[in-house]
């Protein structure tokens, strides 16, 4: 009982970042037969308890032929992935080390596999098996502990890359109308759908549970991308020997109805819901949220330049403007700092935290400086520092926007990458 309260639930903590994941009392009810949830569900856990067994023995293959048996299989090979991975910077033996590194990546293959494999068959499902949340993962979803791992190979799938597009739309679709050579950035619209409510009803289609088509329904749109068919394909384990599959007929635009996955995309009956409720699902969407952040972010690096700009000892209203704003930025900060913490544990968060620091510390010299009567600090020296907090918030930007970027984000990840390479052989 000590070790599986105390060793073995410490060494899935570490490997897993799942706390209490076995009960020695839930145990002991599932054995004598008064299962704790139900008989099936006991089942699923012990099967997983006995493939983790198997991990932390070193015997891959029985845990591979325990895998074929999961319930969750997608969920199960990536926990495993991330266990071995995990696991691996102990061993100090150069074959084994090496041995555990294989496995580790094979199955993080085959979780990806999986993945493709479902998506081109059925992508409904895949993006079910997505935003499948099981108690027996804490409540992860498969997303989720491909980030904890930092999988890569996984979350760069185009099923995911959707998924997580979906997630960052919410429950709202913006429409792609140009008019002649000009088009509207996604930003701006979802901006003036957000203030103006009105034109929504002109680039935006809200997802709802149950839409009614006919034949003669004129409104049908399709939101999959033209490239669809050939990112299906983007990860491909198939041999060259392998026979191509037979084409699947096209899809005739007859059916009566539609019913709607939560997060997928693929048709939609252009109609809109009462005002009220178009309003509250507009809001909702974390699309929305992230554009009104940086128009508002930009707005306070318009009011914090024009407190540098000003001269003589500065404007007391913009400069007490400026140093509540800030403030309010830096407590903004700590609340998804604290959140990403207890949901990746095992992720280091040092950077974050130095962020935070840093912006308390600034707010903290800019009341001594400009805002309190204390006299602590010359003019000259304060405008310094101020000068300083302005590159460093226009900077900030940098890496607040560009990520959510399809097409910047990788590039800024690249530069990243390349600055560390060539730094790195600099030190060498």
């Amino acid at each position: 009982r000590n070790f599986i309260e105390t060793d073995l639930n410490w060494l899935i903590e570490k490997t897993t970042s799942m706390e209490n994941f076995v009960s020695s009392q839930e145990l002991s009810l599932n054995a004598m037969g008064m299962y704790y949830i139900d008989p099936s569900a006991a089942e699923r856990k012990a099967k997983v308890l006995l493939t983790f067994w198997a991990t932390y023995t070193n015997r891959i293959l029985l845990a591979k032929t325990l895998w074929k048996h999961a319930d969750q299989p997608i969920h199960l090979a990536l926990v495993l992935s991330m266990m071995i991975e995990r696991l691996t910077p102990n061993v100090t033996d150069t074959a084994l080390k090496a041995e555990m590194e294989e496995s580790s990546r094979e199955f993080a293959d085959i979780a990806t596999s999986m993945l493709d494999a479902c998506y081109v068959d059925t992508p409904d499902r895949a993006f079910d098996v997505l935003n499948e949340e099981s108690p027996g993962w804490a409540y992860n979803t498969a997303v989720d502990i491909a980030a904890e791992a930092q999988n890569k190979r996984f979350l760069s799938h185009i099923c995911c890359q959707k998924w997580l597009t979906n997630e960052f739309f919410g429950k709202i679709k913006i429409r792609e109308l140009s008019w002649g050579v000009f088009t509207v950035p996604t930003g701006i619209k979802v901006l003036l759908c957000a203030f103006l409510v009105f034109p929504m009803y002109a680039w935006t289609i809200f997802q709802t549970k149950e839409c009614i088509s006919t034949e003669d329904d004129k409104d049908i749109v399709d939101f999959d991308s033209e490239n669809e068919d050939d990112n299906k394909t983007l990860i491909n384990f198939s041999s060259p020997d392998t026979a191509p599959k037979e084409e699947k007929p096209a899809i005739q635009r007859t059916w009566k109805s539609v019913m709607w996955n939560p997060s997928t995309f693929r048709r939609y009956v252009i109609h809109h819901p009462p005002l009220w409720k178009m309003i509250y699902l507009m809001w909702s969407a974390p699309i929305t949220k992230f554009w009104t952040f940086q128009m508002f972010y930009i707005v306070y690096l318009a009011f914090f330049s024009i407190a540098v700009l000003w001269p003589s000892c500065g404007n007391y209203m913009l400069d007490l403007i400026v140093c509540c704003w800030t403030s309010l930025l830096a407590l903004e900060s700590v609340h998804p700092a604290v959140r990403m913490r207890k949901k990746y544990k095992a992720k280091v968060f040092i950077l974050k935290i130095m962020e935070i620091v840093v912006m308390f510390v600034f707010v903290l010299l800019y009341l001594i400086g400009r805002i309190l009567p204390l006299n602590l600090i010359d003019p000259y020296s304060t405008r310094v520092i101020l000068c300083l907090g302005l590159i460093y918030f226009y900077y900030r930007i940098i890496y607040i926007y560009l990520p959510i970027s399809p097409t910047l984000g990788p590039l800024l990840y690249r530069v990243k990458l390349m600055v560390s390479h060539d730094g790195k052989k600099l030190l060498n």
